[in-house]
């Protein structure tokens, strides 16, 4: 029987800084939910924002210690976010920290030139993450931050994961889950939920990919494909998070169409083994598990605030498919959801129309 080791010496040094208030932005909700937990359960404040301009809203209403920021993002990426930041003079000395996939000294060098101080890897080390906290925030901040805040941080009760076993869990193809127990300090019942939540989250991810592709959007392509290497290498699926490393690279060297295609098909493949495997492994989510859970009032102000906005033809549509991108999900479904995101990306809002009509009959919501 394998059990997996306590979390990690390091986290014994951060008495000096704990109640650290952290802004998280990151758009991922597994990435995000990862990151979260372990920052939580190692004693810190969190607050998260889904893109870059929601974190600089949130600068503007609270105090935080540090900024750890995701580069790619949509409505604003973390480089764009940060130069907005640093042009503020209220924030100069924060510690601003990038979150990247990336580790290619062109990236690292593209995050300090707009102001980042540092860099955390994707997926998650425990201590590198750990680490650069140690290093950047300063134990006298704290006491300053607990009392400057101006509004209530995010804070859960902390949990006190116990070692998992490894022959507790399914035996998924694909997946190391050794290592993903690693990347959540060794928390089962989290992560058999980040794995329900990776079907439910990425199961789509290889159809938008390709349709970004086919219709040349290549700036689109990169991000999804980035954001599903770390998210991939966060729950243990190395041999995957290999794959769409060798798709990104071919993305932006700009290699032929048909070059590109060939090794989207080997990753498109591999992930669709690890999807079938993982659902499975957990048949609950083979239906998105949040069907018939979500808020019914917010799905309904989100199809409503959508449907006038194609009807108008209005290109905020774009944006609003980004910031609502959950909630737009529970309410079209797995099938039409890519479909959908893919007309509104291309500007073709009577397709979008056509899809987002026969779903909206649930909230009475039609144009």
């Amino acid at each position: 029987m394998i059990v997996l080791p306590q979390a990690p010496p390091i986290i014994e040094n951060l008495a000096a800084i704990k109640g650290l208030s952290i802004l998280l932005v990151e758009d991922n909700v597994i990435n995000r939910e990862i990151a979260s937990k372990l920052l939580i359960n190692a004693g810190f404040k969190v607050d998260v924002a889904e893109n870059g301009q929601k974190s600089i809203e949130m600068l503007d209403k609270c105090v935080y210690d540090i900024v750890l920021m995701d580069m790619q993002m949509p409505v604003m990426d973390g480089v764009t976010a940060t130069r907005e930041i640093r042009k503020d003079v209220r924030f100069i000395n924060l510690p601003i920290v990038a979150m990247t996939a990336n580790v290619m000294e062109a990236d690292i060098e593209k995050c300090r030139e707009a102001g980042m101080w540092d860099h955390i890897g994707k997926p998650f080390n425990l201590a590198e993450l750990f680490g650069k906290l140690l290093k950047w925030v300063k134990p006298r901040q704290i006491e300053e931050v607990q009392e400057t805040t101006g509004m209530p941080l995010m804070e859960t009760e902390k949990e006190e994961p116990t070692p998992a076993k490894q022959d507790d869990l399914p035996d998924i193809p694909g997946l190391d889950t050794r290592l993903g127990l690693k990347r959540v300090m060794g928390n089962k019942t989290f992560y058999l939920d980040m794995l329900k939540k990776y079907v439910d989250n990425q199961g789509q991810t290889p159809a938008q990919i390709r349709q970004s592709l086919d219709s040349g959007d290549y700036r689109t392509a990169e991000r999804l494909v980035h954001t599903v290497k770390g998210v991939s290498g966060n729950i243990g699926a190395s041999r995957l998070q290999e794959l769409v490393a060798d798709l990104e690279k071919a993305i932006l060297e700009g290699l032929p169409s048909g070059e590109v295609g060939a090794i989207f098909e080997t990753f498109a493949a591999e992930h669709g083994k690890l999807i079938a495997s993982l659902m499975e492994a957990f048949p609950a989510v083979v239906v998105r598990e949040k069907v018939g859970k979500v808020d019914e009032l917010k799905s309904a102000a989100v199809c409503e605030k959508m449907m006038e906005l194609l009807a108008n033809g209005d290109s905020e549509a774009v944006d609003y498919i980004e910031t609502k991108n959950d909630a737009l999900y529970d309410i079209l479904g797995t099938e039409h959801f890519g479909p959908f995101e893919h007309a509104v990306k291309q500007y073709d809002f009577e397709k979008a129309l056509a899809l987002m009509n026969p779903r909206a009959k649930r909230f009475n919501k039609q144009p």
